[in-house]
This record gives structure tokens, C-alpha cells and sequence, in this order.
């Protein structure tokens, strides 16, 4: 073996335990006793996590919201709630997941040309970000004594029932042209989030990547499951620093084919070869890599960034290490992990 997976399924084992019942979450595979510890960890890895601690993370995050929403319109601040992040994706790796709530000033809003906005605002829309981020911390504060404020994009709020962080992050609505001509539809607004170090703005497409993300999930688990995977072994990595975040690891993932990512009930491990071969087009082929878009289609995941090519490749010694590790406990030869369809 060239990892040892005890450590590994300890590792696992803290981003699935329940404080309450004192004892780690596990699906039934788990217990199977034909199963080895690097399969075991495979297999844990892939799986979803269980749908009760999903829930408690957003009653954690309304907890939060329901505390602004009273309180910051008796400061004369109206804004709007909605959720992002991989718990929405069902592609989060932790029992007591962290979540983001957008907290969207409605005092304004961006429209692209050639629609006019109702009322031009006459105002300093930055600082009023400023001042929503400052009064949903004194908000917060008087309810919630850990506040991380260090991010530039968000107050995080540590709750201690149930145990979890929710992000707040100030931004304001941007209502593209594709949502005027269909409103009854969100997918298209992007929001505009605000950046307290640069006093800048940045556009996101957080619904739009939520949709085809969910979409690709629900037309092949497979999709789900590499993800999970690939963000477990940046997690438990012992020596190699793995920076490559969740929405790049999403994005990569989402353009193997569909095809790819069907496998049979019995062959599921199969998955991590074409992993693999995504990684690997990656690193390999510049033009690929450069020109990889989001879900949404509205951004360049890794662009020029060379930076990024190394990270792909520590990504792809974890995966290809696991796989020389699966190989070996089952028993089997490489081609087990190379049936898939040709393409």
C-alpha cells in the first residue's frame, strides 16, 4: 500500500463524527467486512452525507438570517437571503458542513444594457455594502460571540447549537438581460459581492452554477460522487498542499461526459480512472485547461494561471495513488478501472 488509510479513515472519520451520539456517520458499505480499507475509504469518500445533518446546517443558517432579517430593517437596511456553497450541490465532504448566506442589499440593483433601471441610484452603493457588513456584525455579535471578521468577503459565525459556521456575504443583486426577458426565473441574477479589503465589488452566478451543477447530478451520480471524492483527497493529503478549491474541483469534474461518469452498480471504483483522465487532458493540454468554463458558462475556471497546472497534477498522484492502492487490495488487474465505454 502506498497510503496508509487508517490514518485516512481517521481523518474521514473527524469530518463525520457526531458529537451527540458520540460516533462517526457511515453508509451500510461500510461495515462490509470483504471490504479493505482503501475501498472502505473510496467508498466513504463518494458518498453523500447524510440528509438529517444537511438539514441542521440550514436550520443553521436560518438561524442567522431570521436574526438579520428582524433586526436590519430598524437600521433602515432591507435585504434579501439566499444560500450558496456545495451544501446546495449536495458535494460537501463535512457532517457539520459550513454554508453561505447571500445577504442581498435591496436598495439598489445592476441592469445590463440596453434596459433601464426604474430609478437611477444617486447613492454610494459601496458604502452602503460597507455599512450592511458593519451592522450585521453588531447584529450578530450581541447573539454570537465567535465572529470571525478576517475574510474580506464574509462574516463568519461560528453557532454552537447546532455546531456550525455560516458565512454571511454582503452583495446586491445584478439583473442580467436574460432575466428581463424571463422574470418569473432567478437563474440568470448574478449578485455583485463585496470585498471590505479592495472596497470593490465582484460579480458571481452563484443560482445558475447551483442549477447546472444539481442538474449533472441528478442525470448521473457519478458526477456527485467524483466530486466528493476529489475534495476528500485534497482534505487528507499528508504531503502535498492541494490549492484548488471546490468550485474549480466542481468545475473540472462537470465536463466529463455523462457517458463517462454511468457506471455499473459493481463497478463504481471505475469512477476514479476517468477522474483521472479528466486530470490528466488537464495538465496535458494547455488550450483544454485555459479555456475550461464554469458550469454557468459565465467564467474561466484556471485560465492562464500556470500555477494551477501544479496543483492538477498533485491532485492526480493522490488519485492515481489511490487507484494503485484499490488495484492492489482487490486483487484485480488496471483494466478493471479502465472499463468504460470507448470514446
Amino acid at each position: 500500500m502506498i497510503k496508509n488509510y487508517t490514518n485516512r479513515l481517521n481523518k474521514l472519520e473527524g469530518r463525520r463524527f457526531d458529537y451527540v451520539k458520540k460516533s462517526a456517520i457511515y453508509s451500510k458499505s461500510f461495515e462490509k467486512p470483504e471490504h479493505g480499507l482503501a475501498t472502505k475509504y473510496c467508498f466513504e469518500a463518494m458518498n453523500e452525507i447524510e440528509h438529517s445533518y444537511t438539514q441542521a446546517t440550514l436550520a443553521a443558517a436560518e438561524k442567522v438570517y431570521s436574526e438579520l432579517g428582524l433586526k436590519l430593517p430598524q437600521k433602515g437596511i432591507n435585504v434579501q437571503f439566499e444560500y450558496q456553497g456545495s451544501i446546495m450541490t449536495n458535494t460537501h465532504i463535512k457532517l457539520h458542513s459550513d454554508i453561505d448566506i447571500l445577504a442581498i442589499l435591496t436598495k439598489f440593483y445592476q441592469v445590463d444594457h440596453p434596459v433601464l433601471p426604474e430609478n437611477l441610484y444617486k447613492g454610494d452603493s459601496l458604502a452602503d455594502l460597507r455599512e450592511l457588513r458593519k451592522e450585521a456584525y453588531n447584529i450578530l455579535s450581541l447573539v454570537y460571540p465567535k465572529i470571525d471578521t478576517t475574510s474580506p468577503k464574509a462574516l463568519e459565525v461560528q453557532l454552537s447549537n447546532p455546531d456550525r459556521k455560516v458565512d454571511v456575504v454582503p452583495c446586491y443583486w445584478h439583473l442580467t438581460s436574460a432575466y428581463d426577458k424571463d422574470p418569473t426565473s432567478a437563474l440568470h441574477c448574478g449578485v455583485q459581492v463585496y470585498n471590505l479589503a479592495e472596497h470593490k465589488v465582484k460579480e458571481d452566478f452563484p443560482f445558475l452554477h447551483i442549477h447546472y451543477v444539481k442538474s449533472k447530478g441528478e442525470r448521473v451520480d457519478g458526477y456527485k460522487k467524483l466530486v466528493r471524492l476529489l475534495k476528500t483527497l485534497k482534505a487528507d493529503s499528508e504531503t502535498r498542499d492541494i490549492s484548488l478549491s471546490s468550485f474549480e474541483i466542481a468545475s473540472l469534474v462537470y465536463h466529463i461526459e455523462d457517458f463517462r461518469l454511468i457506471k455499473p452498480a459493481d463497478q463504481q471504483l471505475a469512477l476514479v480512472h476517468e477522474a483521472s483522465i479528466q486530470l490528466a487532458a488537464l495538465i496535458n493540454n494547455k488550450s483544454y485547461r485555459e479555456t475550461l468554463m464554469s458550469p454557468n458558462g459565465k467564467e474561466i475556471v484556471f485560465g492562464s494561471n500556470q500555477a494551477k497546472v501544479e496543483e492538477l497534477k498533485k491532485l492526480k498522484i493522490e488519485l492515481d495513488e489511490l487507484i494503485a492502492d484499490l488495484r492492489e487490495e482487490l486483487k484485480v488487474q488496471e483494466e478493471y478501472f479502465q472499463k468504460s465505454y470507448v470514446y
